[in-house]
């Protein structure tokens, strides 16, 4: 059984896992006689319980909630708790959590969540920036944020269990299989995945906007897609550049009123550049870029926040491109310094931003490791980055994305863990792969036999096609597919 301990120490929030194994844990002080209630019910759905010294009662709307209650829903069920002092705590179907303790007042504030399985949701109150010590939020993987804070997670019976951080910034510790402790931050945008085998420690990636989108779902909020959005852009934000003169002048983005007495320092030293250290405005000489690019750190401080951004500032009129493609009303393109940028359509999400809606400007597809090739098909694309792996997000129909499944992905997901992958090519709902060995592999879509299987199924994961000359170059039609192997001889099959 894992426990877990939270602490909140100075505005950072802290999650601590104490133990892989069955442990004794120290009773709590008990909870002094509380008639007022905390909060009540201001969303449900389905069947809602809750249990108060051994007594069930099913809840409704406006339901009112009390201290030394544990709220469980149904299948198919919802609940929305609003708190005295604001937050908001909410669980999606078959989902549970202990309401240790929650008072608000002027003199006494104090909460303590305990919670048990299932999805959830977690909007901080007054209490966490006020009396951030006096604010307890425990589960399996859990957390406690201070006001503006908004986290969710999954609390699986088996597996990982999942924790995001949709606004704010928490910091995770862990104790490992060893018995290691490990922390890290995790900010707006990213995810944490911890379970009891964890020899690895804890590493934050951004999240994954399907199943995040998914709990957010279960747990009533409106307004999900548009959510997930904002915490997209903040993990990657882009200034906004407008030239002035012989300048160029860049708002830098840092939210003033989630947080207080924010600073900015200027970290590189380039002459003629300069930071305004309250407003944040930086001024770039535009002689500066005439011919490439700069890089420009800036250090960003506040009570809650410190981290230093790096901002790429060139003209308009780029000349670093090195390929584009084209699918169906929307574009991907290529740098040589490896960034993957797209613009156009992206109602399945082919343009790998993390979300749906139309983009009319080259936009960056993040990855902390840059692309060396990629293809596009009628509405997904795949790539291959410069470590061999291969990636690929849009529409997934037939299961053209290679993932063994026929889930959409608005953002690059992995196929698979290999890192031998050289170069690939896609035709309108089919794709076509070569390995570093010259082995051939295929997959989606496979009418009139253009995958290269010897049959007409569709497969949803790559797979090998036979043969006995490894080949040299592949290409994906619409229907039909072509290749040289390494002999120089000529090779095709699918619709003719």
């Amino acid at each position: 059984m894992k426990h877990f301990k939270l602490l909140l120490i100075s505005g950072i929030i802290g999650v601590f896992f104490l133990g892989c194994s069955e442990e004794k844990v120290a009773k709590a002080e008990p909870v002094p006689v509380q008639a007022e209630p905390s909060g009540k019910i201001i969303k449900i759905k389905g069947e809602v319980f809750s249990t108060k010294n051994g007594k069930k009662t099913q809840l409704s709307l406006n339901s009112k909630i009390f201290p030394g209650s544990t709220l469980e829903t149904g299948k198919d069920s919802l609940a929305r708790v609003l708190f005295s002092d604001g937050g908001v705590i909410a669980i999606g179907k078959e989902s549970s959590f202990a309401l240790e303790d929650y008072f608000y007042s002027e003199n006494e504030k104090r909460a303590d969540i305990n919670f048990k399985r299932g999805m959830f949701e977690a909007i901080s109150g007054k209490i966490g920036k006020s009396n951030p010590d006096k604010f307890k939020l425990k589960a399996k993987t859990a957390t406690m944020g201070i006001r503006g804070t908004h986290i969710v997670g999954n609390l699986k019976d088996d597996g990982e269990d999942l924790l995001a951080c949709i606004e704010g910034a928490i910091v995770v510790e862990a104790k490992d299989i060893s018995g290691n402790i490990t922390t890290a931050p995790v900010k707006a945008g990213m995810q944490v995945k911890v379970d009891e085998t964890n020899t690895e420690g804890i590493k934050p990636s951004s999240i994954e906007y399907d199943e995040i989108l998914a709990i957010i779902n279960s747990t009533g909020l409106k307004g999900g897609e548009k959510i997930l959005e904002k915490a997209l852009r903040n993990l990657n934000p882009k200034p906004k550049v407008k030239r002035k003169g012989s300048y160029f002048h860049l708002a830098l983005g840092v939210n003033r009123k989630a947080r207080e007495n924010v600073r900015y320092k200027l970290i590189s030293k380039i002459t003629g550049v300069k930071i305004n250290s309250r407003t944040g405005e930086l001024k770039v000489p535009t002689q500066l870029v005439e011919d490439n690019p700069i890089t420009v750190a800036v250090k960003v401080t506040a009570k809650d926040y410190d981290e230093t951004k790096e901002y790429v500032i060139q003209k308009g009129d780029a000349k670093d491109w090195v390929d584009i493609k084209a699918g169906a009303g929307f574009i991907v393109a290529l740098k040589n310094d490896g960034t993957l940028w797209a613009w156009g359509k992206n109602n399945d999400g082919q343009l790998g931003l993390g979300y749906k809606k139309f983009v009319i400007k080259p936009t960056n597809v993040f990855s902390k490791i840059p692309f060396k090739s990629f293809d596009v098909g009628e509405n997904f694309v795949v790539a291959v980055k410069a470590d061999g792996t291969l990636w690929t997000w849009g529409d997934n129909t037939n299961g053209k994305l290679g993932l063994d499944d026929y889930s959409t992905r608005r953002k690059p997901t992995q196929i698979g863990k290999e890192k031998n992958w050289n170069s690939v090519s896609v035709g309108e709902s089919h794709s076509l792969a070569l390995k570093a060995d010259g082995s051939l592999w295929a997959w989606g879509e496979n009418i009139g036999g253009k995958l290269g299987t010897g049959d007409s199924i569709d497969y949803t994961k790559p797979t090998k096609i036979q043969s006995d000359t490894p080949w040299e170059k592949v290409t994906a039609g619409m229907e039909h597919s072509l290749g040289i192997k390494k002999d120089g001889t000529l090779w095709a099959w699918g619709v003719n």
